[in-house]
């Protein structure tokens, strides 16, 4: 179940065809080496019960192919690992470099986001400050406006309330004759005077 797990593994990396052909092939080697040395040490096992180790060249042809059973299998274990070592080590160099592109891609897609988030932030303070000056300015043009029309008012009630006098009053102004205007009584109070100084 493993080394169905293990070639279907491979099998996904169509580049690497030669490294399925190669592990197919080392665990091919390996199930003869196991078998080899499973039968091998059944032999020896039955050799020994029997009494065959008796003769010197038996025991020597068993343990020299136990002996080579053993180093096959552990040659062929040993590079089974470094191919599936290095298949998990290019997975995971492929998993590495999907995930750093995933997290560029979500750096990215945040630095945008701040970036229209900033760019909505100014565009609405713009606003607001603009909003806020024609406001302001449409204030100012309102108090303006009131001041003139509460001045033209004043001014017509001022008029329509003294009459002539004002008109009057404006033109003695300009000619110099503000005293004779503003107190005729004191005119009339040096009039008697004078009267009086010949006597």
């Amino acid at each position: 179940m493993l080394l169905l797990l293990l070639l279907l593994l491979l099998f996904q990396n169509h580049e690497k065809k030669w490294l399925v052909l190669l592990t197919t092939a080392a665990a091919a080697a390996v199930g003869v080496a196991v078998a080899v040395a499973v039968g091998s040490g059944a032999v020896a096992v039955a050799a020994v019960s029997s009494g065959a180790f008796a003769n010197t060249a038996v025991q020597c042809c068993y343990c020299c192919c136990c002996l080579l059973s053993v180093l096959l299998l552990s040659l062929l274990c040993s590079v089974v690992v470094v191919v599936v070592a290095a298949d998990v080590v290019f997975v995971l160099l492929q998993f590495l470099s999907f995930l750093l592109f995933v997290v560029a891609v979500v750096v990215v897609v945040v630095a945008f986001v701040v970036v229209v988030v900033v760019i909505a932030v100014v565009v609405v303070v713009i606003v607001v400050v603009v909003v806020v000056m024609v406001v302001v300015f449409i204030l100012v043009v309102v108090v303006v406006v009131a001041v003139v029309v509460v001045d033209f008012v004043v001014v017509v009630v001022v008029v329509r309330t003294c009459g002539g006098s004002c008109t009057t009053c404006f033109l003695q102004l300009s000619t110099h004759r503000v005293e004779k205007h503003i107190h005729p009584h004191k005119q009339q109070q040096q009039q008697p005077q004078l009267q009086q100084q010949p006597q």
